[in-house]
């Protein structure tokens, strides 16, 4: 059984190097110098409505998502800079038909915001010097009416959360993004295939093509259509010019077509790059509960409660970063992500009344934590339209602190101290498939674990201990209008 795997193995590693005939290193390929923009629109509306044997509802939903990104890349430096917007509205209305002749309404409101831009610069050959910031904003408004008999309650919630990340740091190596030099080899490989080629393909072609491939892709034309007959066009026109075929015929436009659309589906790296950061980030979260009741009867006074709390946690310390791609031939490649961190954590909580202004309660937290993360991919690039690759990923958190915790309203103060840890192992096979350019099969089967030990010592001595294995897996048909 061994000797039957092994010979199985070792026919499909090297079947694929027998097939094809242009030699080519995907680790010796340098990306080309280009300039990328990305809009993207979304819309969603939903809706429902319904009757039971003593209620009736209506619900309805919108959301709105734009996004852009605009990134300039060169061998000297490159820029990446991504925003995104969004905006969530819903409605609902039940209305129950019994003694109480209750009536509910809902209505939430949620915007959110964000900003990011990523600069890297080699300062000295391999060397460079990279920072990260990025901006979220978001707020969350839910506003609540309900009707009965006896009286009616309206109720606000506002949550504002914002969130501020600074990341700079030295680094060294280069990553290098080789998917164009792998597209570029899938064409010449299908035409030498058919007996299209009139000359022997060497090194430096397939290091044009994949630069032009490079270049049109990123063709500035809002028209999708006419950006691709554009690249089309580009791509034959240069193989002829270069000598590789006789001239467009409709053989040679076919197989320029099919390796245009599907020979980029799967993203290809090599090189490594590691990172040595200093992170800083602050996120504030302000909640704001409004409840008015009146009531109906006079004997009842109407109520207002009316409360804020507001959190304000400040993280800084070092984070080391190392990503590692290796290819094995043209369709084997090997990828290890890993990110250790040793964060310094301040906490700082406060809830109090907006009526009379009183604290209600607080509580202050200072602790270190340290996370080691860790994914390993081996990938298998079947063929242009079939990607499977088994993952291994391993994450390791430790936590420990202290802090104080008081409430005002039963006058208790407490210190406590806290130490925990966690860990979290998946194993997952998956598969891709592409059935058309816009229609996407993915298949995930995953074995997790997880560890969690939690020590808590204020006024109680708690301990907790969790041990958690599950299978599971997931199957999604994916279909892009646009």
């Amino acid at each position: 059984m061994n000797r039957t795997a092994f010979i199985l193995i070792a026919v499909l590693t090297v079947l694929p190097l027998i097939l094809s005939a242009i030699e080519f290193d995907l680790n010796s390929y340098q990306v080309a110098d280009y300039r990328e923009d990305c809009l993207s629109i979304g819309l969603n509306n939903s809706g429902s409505s319904g009757n039971g044997s003593s209620e009736e509802y209506y619900q309805s939903g919108n959301y709105l998502e734009a996004d852009f990104s605009e990134m300039r890349y060169s061998r000297q430096q490159s820029l990446l800079l991504k925003g995104n917007i969004g905006l969530t509205h819903s409605l609902k209305i039940l209305t129950v038909d019994d003694s109480t002749d209750l009536e509910k309404k809902y209505f939430s409101l949620a915007p959110n915001l964000g900003i990011s831009g990523q600069y890297r610069r080699y300062i000295l050959k391999n060397w460079f010097f990279e920072i990260n910031i990025s901006e979220d904003y978001s707020r969350d408004y839910d506003y609540k009416e309900s009707f009965d008999v006896s009286k009616n309650r309206e109720d606000e919630y506002n949550l504002d959360k914002n969130e501020f990340i600074c990341e700079p740091g030295l680094g060294l190596g280069r990553r290098e993004n080789a998917t164009r030099a792998r597209q570029a080899l899938y064409m010449l490989e299908e035409l030498e295939k058919t007996g299209m080629l009139i000359r022997e393909v060497n090194t430096t072609d397939v290091t044009y093509l994949a630069d032009l491939l490079v270049s049109v892709e990123h063709l500035r034309l809002f028209d999708s259509r006419l950006k691709t007959q554009e690249a089309l066009r580009e791509v034959v026109n240069h193989l002829i010019m270069t000598g590789l075929i006789e001239n467009a015929g409709i053989e040679n436009f076919l197989i320029v077509k099919d390796m245009y659309f599907y020979g980029d589906r799967y993203p290809r790296f090599s090189g490594w790059d590691f990172k040595a950061m200093m992170r800083y980030s602050n996120l504030k979260d302000e909640y704001n509960s409004n409840s008015r009741y009146y009531h109906f009867n006079p004997d009842y006074d109407d109520d207002i409660r009316d409360y804020t709390s507001v959190s304000n946690t400040d993280r800084y310390g070092p984070a080391l970063k190392f990503n590692y791609s290796r290819n094995f031939g043209k369709n084997w490649q090997l990828d290890i992500i890993t990110d250790l961190d040793y964060m310094f954590n301040t906490f700082r909580y406060d809830h109090h009344s907006n009526q009379n202004q009183e604290s209600l309660s607080r509580r202050d937290e200072d602790t270190k934590e340290l996370d080691l993360q860790t994914e390993v991919n081996l990938n298998w690039y079947v063929s242009t339209r079939t990607h499977l690759w088994a993952e291994i990923s391993y994450d390791y958190e430790k936590i420990n602190g202290d802090g104080i915790d008081e409430s005002f309203s039963d006058s208790t103060y407490t210190e406590y101290d806290y130490d925990g840890e966690a860990q979290y192992f998946d194993f997952s096979l998956n598969a891709e498939y592409y059935i058309s350019p816009r229609l996407f099969l993915d298949f995930s089967l995953t074995l997790h674990n997880i560890k969690i030990r939690d020590d808590y010592e204020g006024w109680e001595q708690r301990d907790y201990d969790y041990d958690s294995f599950s299978t599971r897996y997931s199957l999604k048909l994916n279909y892009d209008i646009f």
